[in-house]
């Protein structure tokens, strides 16, 4: 039987395009891990200028990821593709569902560790205008690395489903070690994971984009009436 397969697309060099975007993936979560915990290790006087100068680093890893994943890999293997009504539903209602589940968490967080979460106080302690740049710059930035780039790779890679989602969501829940605790187990780590999910079923970044700034929306909400 003839072979199916295409000549321009040979299996050895789908192989080395998904080890390659592994090392995309990985460098871009590494990265990402790095600029986190140096803003948040920045002494307190400078503390806002070191999450400005973090956040711009951000931007650049996200988008010289795409960049990079762009010479190897579709857009859409990133997750950038164009979406209709029934996915803008689909993350608005996402978006709303677990915005009104983090109280609930936060809420088994403090019960189970007695642990203050504090989401609330380290917004009003901020800046309003940083607290809306740094909203906006996670859910961009981080949906490009660990939803797009982290999932997609692996996908390529040929990890199960379960992979795809567990392994991203324990990259990104490390990122947040600086914060509380209990906010890093309880809060941090479902809020991932069913972001993961909700990438595995659209394979679409900008539906867990919007999903992600409808879900910190309340922070700019209490930056701006503080």
């Amino acid at each position: 039987m003839a072979s199916t397969e295409s000549p321009a697309h040979p299996p050895q060099g789908r192989a080395r395009n998904a080890r390659v975007l592994l090392v995309i993936a990985s460098g871009a979560v590494i990265a990402s891990f790095a600029v986190t915990a140096a803003a948040a290790a920045a002494p307190s006087p400078w503390r806002s200028q070191a999450e400005l100068a973090g956040m711009g680093a951000l931007w650049v890893i996200a988008i010289g990821t795409v960049v990079v994943w762009r010479r190897y890999d579709s857009l859409a293997g990133i997750g950038l593709r164009r979406v209709g009504g029934r996915d803008v539903l689909i993350a608005f209602a996402s978006g709303v569902v677990l915005m009104l589940a983090v109280p609930a968490l936060a809420w088994l967080a403090t019960t189970v560790t007695a642990d203050g979460v504090g989401l609330v106080e380290s917004a009003t302690a901020r800046p309003a205008q940083l607290v809306v740049l740094g909203v906006l710059t996670a859910a961009v930035t981080e949906e490009v690395v660990f939803r797009g780039a982290a999932m997609g790779a692996l996908a390529r890679a040929g990890a199960v489903r379960f992979w795809q989602v567990a392994v991203p969501a324990v990259l990104f829940t490390a990122t947040h070690v600086a914060w509380s605790p209990a906010h890093t187990l309880f809060v941090v780590l479902p809020l991932s994971v069913a972001l993961g999910c909700l990438y595995l079923w659209r394979r679409s970044l900008p539906v867990t984009m919007l999903a992600h700034l409808i879900i910190d929306a309340p922070l700019v909400v209490f930056a701006l009436a503080a």
